[in-house]
């Protein structure tokens, strides 16, 4: 459950999976990606992170 956590709440911080890959010691990210519990509202935070020319 913690890994879980920390990984989710350093997703939500970083929005990217490399680098929360590195700190949780994987090497695969398919193993961050099962180690991490984003939301549809994560997802949608992250797409808003987008910097688009107006």
């Amino acid at each position: 459950m913690l890994r879980h956590t920390f990984g989710t709440r350093l997703l939500r911080q970083v929005a990217d999976v490399v680098l929360v890959a590195e700190p949780m010691g994987h090497s695969l990210l398919d193993t961050t990606r099962r180690d991490t519990l984003p939301t549809a509202i994560d997802r949608e935070a992250a797409i808003d992170l987008l910097i688009v020319d107006r």
